[in-house]
């Protein structure tokens, strides 16, 4: 799943039955990040397992990983120079092996953590198979276990997505993929005997369109199943119900991105908007992204920043956090 503090999930703590937690659904990949997430029509690096699994197809190395870390860095305001820094030292590493047309990959990623950086933290461990099914429409699914952790407690479960990518031009591409909701059972949470969650189903569909030979567009639409929300505490269902803001379900993403021709490198811009939810109802986000990726010798190098604390200045509900990621792919042909 994406953004750090872009989409707050609240739920029910098990420490206090009339306050709410949240789980933040996490920034993943500054390849994605970059062009405000608008990833699952392009999908064309490792970060595919997650945005869009049949996307590995379109990896051309016989061996190729990528490797991330990242730091949330949370701030009142823009002068405000009391920063708060969030590291997460393996968010993200995924390695994709060829054999013909297939190829085959195994990735560790974190998918939720802990929204104002509480101490939950939800990570998933998947194998992915892509295929071209034709030449210019390939299919792919992922499947593996999830983790979650919390002071004391641990809770296990299970994940999959499936997508699909038809590159119907060289210059434009459509892709769509699902990802199953996550239902997790906690050993020993941290009060209470016994503890489920359910995180929901997203669905999200998008196009990359090479305008130019300087520049491609990226456009995506997200659904998240905030229905599906989960929390059983002792046998009791305390799941939140939210309200009708379209834009709590619906959650739109833009991006382009110069290409080297034109800037030296590849650098991108990109806008989203998420939402934070409230037992009563949902409050939007709006997020700012900035990516670069620059290439060496069988390595590219690539990094985002997410930014919600400039909206912050013009819309007080915007989290007052930056996100920062920065990864390395390697390839061997």
């Amino acid at each position: 799943m994406k953004r750090l503090f872009a989409l707050g999930i609240m739920f029910l703590t098990v420490s206090d039955l009339s306050a709410w937690r949240a789980i933040g659904r996490y920034s993943l990949g500054s390849e994605a990040n970059g062009i405000g997430g608008a990833y699952v029509g392009f999908a064309e690096t490792e970060l595919s397992v997650h945005y869009n699994p049949a996307g590995i197809a379109q990896i051309a190395g016989q061996w190729e990983f990528m490797y991330e870390v990242s730091t949330g860095i949370q701030s009142e305001n823009l002068l405000n120079f009391n920063l708060k820094f969030y590291p997460d030292i393996f968010p993200f590493f995924s390695t994709v092996v060829s054999a013909g047309d297939l190829r085959l990959a195994l990735s560790w990623s974190t998918l939720f953590d802990g929204y104002s950086h509480d101490s939950i933290l939800v990570r998933s461990l998947k194998v992915t198979v892509a295929y071209p099914i034709l030449k210019n429409l390939s299919v792919g699914a992922g499947f593996g276990p999830v983790f979650a952790f919390e002071s004391s407690g641990i809770a296990y479960g299970w994940s999959a997505n499936f997508g699909v990518l038809w590159k119907i031009t060289e210059d434009f591409q459509i892709g769509a993929c699902f990802h199953t909701a996550i239902a997790v059972n906690w050993v020993n949470p941290v009060s209470g005997s016994s503890l489920s969650e359910t995180y929901p189903a997203v669905f999200d569909i998008g196009i990359s369109w090479k305008a130019a030979n300087t520049a491609i567009l990226f456009a995506s639409m997200e659904y998240i199943d905030i229905t599906g929300i989960k929390y059983i505490l002792n046998g009791v269902d305390h799941s939140p119900v939210f309200d009708s803001n379209l834009f709590s379900r619906l959650h739109p993403h833009l991006g382009v991105r110069f290409l080297e021709a034109f800037t030296g490198a590849h650098l991108s811009l990109g806008f989203m908007i998420d939402s934070e939810y409230f037992e009563t109802g949902g409050i939007n986000q709006y997020l700012f992204t900035i990516g670069v990726r620059a290439f060496a010798k069988n390595a590219v190098f690539h990094a985002s920043i997410i930014d919600a604390l400039l909206f912050s200045i013009f819309y007080p509900y915007n989290s007052s956090e930056e996100r920062i990621n920065i990864g390395v792919t390697f390839q061997i042909y």
